[in-house]
C-alpha cells in the first residue's frame, strides 16, 4: 500500500492521543503491593517486552509477537506463552491478555426485525434478513487479519441480557422501531460504550429523536451549506475530526469476493461498483501441484461482457478500473485464498475513491456549519450528505448513519467501516476467571499493513491457590 506523511502524521496524533488518555482508564481496580505481587508485576513487564522482541513463529516477515497477537487464535497464543515463560506455571500463576484500542477480530452485529409483513425483515423473514446482512458482511481483510461479522436477531426487551458490540438499524420499519427506544437505546445499550448504524434513507423533517438525538442528522435543503466536495471523502488528511476513521478503514477494508454462487463454485465472478459489474476469473497458472487457481484474471471495464483486460495476476498487483465516466481508480490484489476460494481487493487512496452520485433527500448534520465538515463524510454535487457520524474515537458512544439508496460492493465496504468504528476497541486474546486479587500491566504496540493501528495489550496476573 502506499504511504506518505499523512500517515506518519495520523501516526504520530492517535500515539500521542493513547500515551495521554489511556493509562489513566486502565486500572479500575486496586493495586496489591505487597513483595509476592510487586515481584509479579516486573516479571508481567518482562513477559510483555519480551513478547515485543520474540518473532512469531507464523509470520514469515519477521514480524513480532504481540504485533501479531490480534491475528492469532487463543490456543496459539497460550502454548506459545507457556513455551517459552515456564515460570508462570511454576511459580502457580494463571494470566489473561486483552487488546485495548484494536479493532476486533468479531464484531457481533445485532438487529431487530420480526417475521411477516412490517416486520422490517428483507424477504419479511428473519432468515432472510440475516442471510442478507451476512451476505453483504463478508469477512474484512485488514491488517494481515480477518475482522468477522456476526449478525444475528435481537429484541430490545432483552438488550441489556444480548451481548453485541452494535446495532444495525437497516431500512424504515427498523429505523421506527428503534426511534420508540430511543431513551432504552442511550441508557441500557450505548453507554457500555458501544455503537449504533443507521442504514436508511432519511427523509425530510428528519427530526425522529433517533435522528436528532442519536444518528445527529436534520433536514436541509439543496443549496444549503456546501462542502465542496462531491462524492469522495471530504476529510482524508485531518486524524483528529470524528470522520476521518470511517475512511481510513475504507481503504483497508476493500472488496471480499468468492466464487460462490447458490453453494456452487464457479470459474468467474464480479464485483458491482457505480451500478456497473467487473468480472474476474480464477487462473491456474504456475500454480502448485494440486492447487486448482493461485491467480486472478481481470475485467477493467465497465460494460460487464467478460472481455479480460488482465491475465494471471498474483497478489500485491497494482491495476486500475474505469468508472462509466471513463475515470480510472487505483485497486490491489490484497489477498487470493484458494481455500477459502476467494479474493480480497484494497482500494488505493493514492486515487481518492468516487461514489456514484446519491440523488437522495437532502440530509445534514446537525453541527454547526463551522463543524459541520468535521461529522459529514460523503456529500453530492447537490449539497446533499450521505453519510455523517456522531461522535468521536474519545467520545463514550458513536453513531452512523449511511443512506440506502446507493449499493454494491462500495457501499457494503462503507457498511463494513462504519460497524468497525461505531463498535468496541476492546478483546480478549486470552480470557480466563480472573481472581479478585490481581495485578494488571500494560504495553503499547504499534503495527499496520493497511494503515496505523496502535493499541494496548493489558497483562492480568493472579496467583492460583
Amino acid at each position: 500500500m502506499k504511504k506518505g506523511i499523512v500517515h506518519m502524521l495520523e501516526a504520530i496524533l492517535v500515539s500521542l492521543t493513547f500515551l495521554l488518555i489511556v493509562p489513566f482508564l486502565l486500572y479500575p481496580f486496586l493495586i496489591r503491593t505487597d513483595w509476592s505481587y510487586v515481584q509479579m508485576s516486573v516479571n508481567g513487564q518482562d513477559l510483555l517486552s519480551t513478547l515485543d522482541r520474540l518473532p512469531d513463529p507464523l509470520d514469515v516477515g519477521g514480524e513480532k509477537f504481540l504485533q501479531n497477537i490480534m491475528g492469532r487464535n487463543t490456543s496459539y497464543l497460550t502454548d506459545e506463552i507457556t513455551k517459552n515463560f515456564r515460570w508462570l506455571e511454576n511459580r502457580r500463576i494463571n494470566y489473561g491478555i486483552e487488546t485495548i484500542g484494536s479493532i476486533r477480530n468479531e464484531i457481533r452485529v445485532g438487529v431487530n426485525c420480526t417475521d411477516g409483513a412490517g416486520g422490517g425483515c428483507y424477504n419479511n423473514r428473519i432468515e432472510d434478513e440475516i442471510g442478507y446482512l451476512e451476505y453483504i458482511l463478508r469477512p474484512a481483510y485488514i491488517n494481515g487479519r480477518y475482522v468477522e461479522f456476526r449478525v444475528f436477531p435481537f429484541s430490545y426487551d432483552r438488550m441489556s441480557r444480548t451481548k453485541m458490540d452494535v446495532i444495525l438499524v437497516r431500512g424504515e420499519i427498523q429505523k421506527n422501531e428503534a426511534n420508540n427506544r430511543v431513551d432504552e437505546i442511550k441508557s441500557v445499550f450505548l453507554e457500555r460504550g458501544t455503537g449504533i448504524v443507521g442504514f436508511y434513507d432519511a427523509a425530510p423533517p428528519a427530526n425522529d429523536d433517533i435522528e436528532t438525538e442519536i444518528f445527529g442528522i436534520k433536514a436541509g435543503a439543496v443549496g444549503d451549506l456546501s462542502l465542496g466536495i462531491d462524492d469522495i471523502f471530504i476529510n482524508s488528511d485531518n486524524a483528529s475530526w470524528p470522520n476521518y476513521g470511517i475512511q481510513k478503514y475504507f481503504y483497508g477494508v476493500g472488496i471480499n469476493q468468492n466464487f460462490t454462487y447458490k453453494w456452487r463454485e464457479e470459474n468467474e465472478t464480479a464485483i458491482t461498483l457505480w451500478s456497473s459489474q467487473y468480472w474476474f476469473r480464477r487462473n491456474d497458472t504456475g500454480c502448485a501441484a494440486g492447487v486448482d487457481w493461485c491467480r486472478l484474471d481481470i475485467d477493467t471495464d465497465h460494460l460487464g461482457t467478460k472481455d479480460y483486460d488482465f491475465f494471471g495476476k498474483n497478489e500485491g498487483y497494482d491495476f486500475s478500473i474505469t468508472d462509466p465516466l471513463g475515470t480510472d481508480f487505483d485497486f490491489e490484489i490484497e489477498k487470493i485464498d484458494q481455500r477459502g476460494g476467494f479474493f480480497v481487493l484494497n482500494f488505493d487512496r493514492g486515487t481518492p475513491y468516487r461514489f456514484e452520485t446519491f440523488e437522495n433527500n437532502p440530509i445534514r448534520s446537525r453541527k454547526s456549519p463551522i463543524t459541520q465538515e468535521q461529522y459529514v463524510l460523503i456529500e453530492t454535487d447537490t449539497n446533499k450528505a450521505a453519510m455523517v457520524v456522531n461522535g468521536s474515537d474519545e467520545t463514550r458512544w458513536r453513531a452512523v448513519w449511511l443512506s440506502e439508496e446507493k449499493s454494491g460492493d462500495d457501499i457494503n465496504s462503507l457498511l463494513k467501516s462504519a460497524l468497525i468504528w461505531a463498535s468496541d476497541r476492546s478483546w480478549w486474546n486470552v480470557l480466563r476467571s480472573v481472581s479478585g486479587e490481581h495485578t494488571k500491566m500494560s504495553y503499547f504496540v504499534s503495527q499496520g499493513e493497511d494503515f496505523y493501528e496502535p493499541y494496548w495489550v493489558e497483562l492480568t496476573l493472579w496467583y492460583v491457590y
